[in-house]
């Protein structure tokens, strides 16, 4: 894929736009970009939760790191978004691996 369509995916995930997500998933997308998704879905106060989802099963990586090292579980938990949190506890993520 381009970087448009990787920036699309991306833009869909963090507006929360599940079916725009589940077709570009049916692509070959490179992890990197499922992380960038999955990071821009937790920096969302109202994350969607179905995106999560769908990123989840896409096998995106759960420790993936923004910037400053934080992990999507390290920012739900932070933001208090407990529906977001409780489901990266639920898809496995490491709960060491809370910050660098």
């Amino acid at each position: 894929p381009s970087d448009a369509d990787r920036a699309a995916f991306t833009r869909a995930a963090k507006l929360g736009m599940p079916s725009v997500v589940e077709a570009y998933l049916q692509y070959p997308l490179d992890p990197d970009a499922q992380d960038l998704a999955l990071i821009s879905v937790v920096y969302e106060e109202t994350a969607c939760l179905d995106v999560l989802r769908l990123l989840f099963e896409a096998t995106a990586t759960l420790e993936c790191r923004d910037d400053t090292g934080a992990t999507p579980l390290l920012l739900t938990s932070e933001d208090g978004n407990l529906e977001a949190t409780r489901l990266l506890i639920e898809a496995k993520a490491d709960l060491q691996a809370l910050d660098d």
